[in-house]
């Protein structure tokens, strides 16, 4: 039995920009979890809404 070796390529990080771009989607994705909870009449955890009280403080 003879083993073959073939050459690959290594994978490509993300810039930092998409990586940016990739967290701030997932952030928002996060929020909307936590108002279809809020709607459906859920509390969210502690921890959640403290992240969303500060989100909303900030806007003002």
């Amino acid at each position: 039995m003879e083993l073959k070796f073939v050459a690959t390529t290594r994978p490509q990080k993300l810039s930092p920009t998409v990586q940016r771009r990739q967290k701030l989607v997932r952030r928002i994705d996060q929020q909307i979890g936590y108002v279809r909870q809020m709607i459906k009449g859920q509390q969210p955890r502690a921890a959640e809404v403290f992240t969303c009280s500060l989100l909303v403080t900030s806007q003002r």
